[in-house]
């Protein structure tokens, strides 16, 4: 790409030295904030188009990479707030924090009557009718709790 840039610079800058070349001698009146110039090389106002044109890309940029700079530093900031939380939470003691699959249980009042049929959710993996340990090539879920 900066291959790309600097051909595009030379190439510019040939085309303005063979404009001065032609036109070294050619003198135009230029009317500049209500002031009127009479003979002014052409060569000097095409280099003013370009300055001025230069400078205001230069503020441009400027402006940009300033704003892109504090968009990562808002990022960072926000990157490092979370890092601190993930750590933050994977330092926890274990036994203050639940499994996420774990059954709760409810208050006394709060349980329904149990009926004497209803077995208990399964503290163990269950793999299915009578323990037996699936083939590995086979998805057999039995819907019991992962391990």
């Amino acid at each position: 790409m900066r291959l790309l840039l600097a051909l595009v610079f030379v190439a510019l800058l040939g085309g303005f030295l063979m404009f001065l070349a032609w036109n070294l001698d050619t003198s135009v009146p230029v009317t500049l904030f209500g002031t009127r110039h009479e003979s002014v090389p052409l060569w000097l106002v095409v280099f003013g188009a370009i300055f001025v044109n230069v400078m205001l890309i230069s503020v441009y940029s400027l402006a940009e990479g300033t704003r892109i700079r504090l968009v990562n530093r808002r990022l960072r900031r926000d990157l490092h707030k979370l890092e601190t939380e993930v750590n933050y939470l994977r330092t926890r003691p274990a036994g203050s924090r639940a499994e996420p699959d774990e059954i709760l249980e409810r208050p006394p009042a709060e349980r329904p009557p149990r009926a004497e049929d209803e077995r208990a959710p399964a503290s163990a993996p269950v793999y299915g009718a009578g323990d037996d340990v699936p083939p590995d090539d086979d998805d057999f879920y039995s819907g019991g709790r992962a391990v």
